[in-house]
């Protein structure tokens, strides 16, 4: 089972909660995103497709920035053009989303 075809079981069957609680409290696609430092973009994206729409933007520690963070970190090790490596990928299909929502701990982040 490729690590693609498991974060797709796990998402079909409503594990994460389990597995986060197994590795810290980080979720899978944070977990990928930190250890694919040398994986090729395609997969990177691959991967990301399944974990779009979990998540999360809404504070500046969510899982969403966490794993932008580290896309960013490796962005020069994908060997693709800047227009299509993973992180591109990911803010365009975020894009139409609330990035972040106001409250006092993104406004203390902000300071």
């Amino acid at each position: 089972m490729t690590p693609c075809q498991f974060c797709l079981f796990a998402k079909e069957k409503y594990l994460f909660k389990t597995i986060s609680l197994i590795f810290d409290g980080r979720s899978p696609v944070t977990i990928f995103a930190d250890t694919a430092q040398e994986v090729p973009a395609e997969r990177k994206i691959q991967m990301l497709r399944l974990f779009t729409d979990c998540l999360e933007l809404s504070e500046p520690i969510s899982d969403g920035w966490t794993v932008i963070g580290a896309l960013v970190r490796s962005y020069n090790k994908e060997n693709v053009p800047l227009s299509s490596n993973s992180v591109n990928w990911l803010l365009k299909t975020l894009s139409t989303d609330g990035m972040v929502a106001p409250g006092p701990k993104t406004i203390w982040h902000g300071l």
